[in-house]
């Protein structure tokens, strides 16, 4: 039976997105419960390093509603990261105030300090590349 309601592989997203849509047109219209404004759930494929642990699954932002916009950008490369890829021998250092702040509180964290260790090896290679 699931065999022959299940949607062809090019048509999987469109039917979960469509599906989607019916439910929640559906609670709203039976006033079932109150759907907060905000983002709609983004339906997409699963990115190819995911799909050994995983066949679909749901990663919703946290509870800060002002925040869900951002968090949907989240999977993609930061600002920093692009501008280092793209050879800038510069750039804003969050990781860097967060090792601080962090050792001014007498707290260390081995994934910190290895994003440090590998962001001022990026900024070294673009500044020699520069010279």
């Amino acid at each position: 039976m699931v065999n022959r309601e299940h949607p062809s592989a090019d048509r999987v997203i469109h039917e979960v997105k469509a599906g989607l849509a019916a439910l929640r047109a559906f609670v709203v219209a039976h006033r079932i419960v109150t759907i907060p404004p905000g983002p709609e759930p983004l339906v997409r494929e699963t990115p190819p390093f995911m799909r050994a642990t995983t066949f679909a699954s749901m990663d919703p932002p946290g509870p800060f509603e002002k925040y869900a916009a951002a968090a949907q950008s989240l999977g993609s490369p930061s600002s920093a990261a692009r501008a280092l890829a793209a050879g800038a021998p510069n750039i804003e250092r969050t990781d860097r105030l967060v090792q601080t702040i962090g050792a001014q509180k007498g707290m260390k964290n081995d994934v910190v300090d290895r994003t440090v260790a590998l962001v001022d090896g990026k900024i070294a290679q673009n500044r020699r590349a520069a010279a």
